[in-house]
């Protein structure tokens, strides 16, 4: 499975800590943290992915019928490539700390 850090993700260590300097945060720092993530099933992920993102929209719009194929194909390479009963799966995350002066 190809990595996609989605829509909402900053992921760029520099450019954050920039972005916190130059609104008055100072001292910012970054930890690394790393997890392994669970959910019942590969079609309760694939839900999620597609419901819980922007993306949802997009395909109601632009090809409404090919949701339920989307969510299958979803649900099929998350088996594959996770498990099922319970998917698991490595998530790293950044955490920022900084003082507000």
């Amino acid at each position: 499975m190809n990595r996609n850090p989605g829509p909402f993700a900053l992921e760029a260590i520099d450019d954050v800590l920039n972005i916190l300097n130059k609104i008055g945060f100072s001292n910012a720092h970054a930890v690394s943290v790393t997890n392994t993530g669970e959910i019942e099933s590969a079609k309760m992920a694939a839900y999620g992915f597609i419901h819980g993102l922007p993306i949802a929209l997009f395909i109601k719009k632009e090809g409404p019928n090919m949701l339920a194929t989307i969510l299958q194909t979803l649900e099929e390479n998350l088996k594959t490539e996770l498990g099922e009963h319970p998917l698991r799966a490595p998530q790293k995350a950044l955490v920022f700390e900084a003082i507000k002066e």
